[in-house]
This record gives structure tokens, C-alpha cells and sequence, in this order.
């Protein structure tokens, strides 16, 4: 399953000192990945994941991993949807796919639809 976040790639001097490594691991926080699952993910070990999360953590002034992953994404680094974004995406590529298509023809149970000569 694909993460629903998206890192933002723009010049270094935009993303706070925050290396692509660093915000990996933030956006991997905030899906609620203990450090030794992001490193199976990334292919590192837990260890590197902890030490990219303490200078994530430096880089942008706050204390706890969470906070870091707010901050990234108040910051505009980190781009999270909203929880509702989430939950009408499908609702609204399936409302699309209808609007699309054309009606179908309504016939009483048992009869076929008439033929188009």
C-alpha cells in the first residue's frame, strides 16, 4: 500500500535544512511506523532512522519526533492531505466515472432492453 503523504523537493534552503532522508522518516512517522519498520522500508537500520529523526528534530526546534512531523508540515515540507480528503477520494473518482458513462436504460424486471436498429 502507498503512503498518503508526498515530500516536497524544493532547494535545499526551502525545507529548513532538512535532508529527503530526514522528511522519508517524518512522513513514515506520521503513518505510525515504529523506527525498526522504517528502516525495513528504506533499507536501513533502525539506528540510522532514530539518528535522522533527532536532526529532524534539531533542524526544526522541537523536542518529540510528533512535533517534528507537525512542524515539517506546517512549514509546507511535508504534505499530508486532511483525513476528509482521504475519505471522499474514492466517493468522488467513482461520482466521476458515473458522470461519464452513459445512463443506462431502465427496463421492468424480466424484459429485455429494446434493441437500437
Amino acid at each position: 500500500m502507498p503512503p498518503k503523504f508526498s515530500i516536497a523537493q524544493p532547494r535545499l534552503h526551502e525545507t529548513h535544512g532538512l535532508s529527503y532522508r530526514q522528511l522519508e522518516c517524518l512522513a513514515w512517522v506520521h503513518e505510525g511506523k515504529s523506527a525498526n519498520d522504517i528502516g525495513l522500508i528504506l533499507g536501513i537500520s533502525g539506528r540510522t532512522v532514530e539518528k535522522h529523526l533527532r536532526r529532524a528534530c534539531e533542524n526544526l526546534g522541537v523536542r518529540a519526533r510528533v512535533q517534528a512531523v507537525v512542524r515539517a508540515r506546517d512549514l509546507g515540507v511535508l504534505v499530508i492531505p486532511a483525513a476528509r480528503d482521504l475519505i471522499d477520494a474514492p466517493r468522488r473518482s467513482w461520482d466521476a466515472s458515473r458522470e461519464r458513462s452513459e445512463p443506462a436504460e431502465r427496463t421492468p424486471a424480466g424484459e429485455a432492453p429494446p434493441s437500437r436498429a
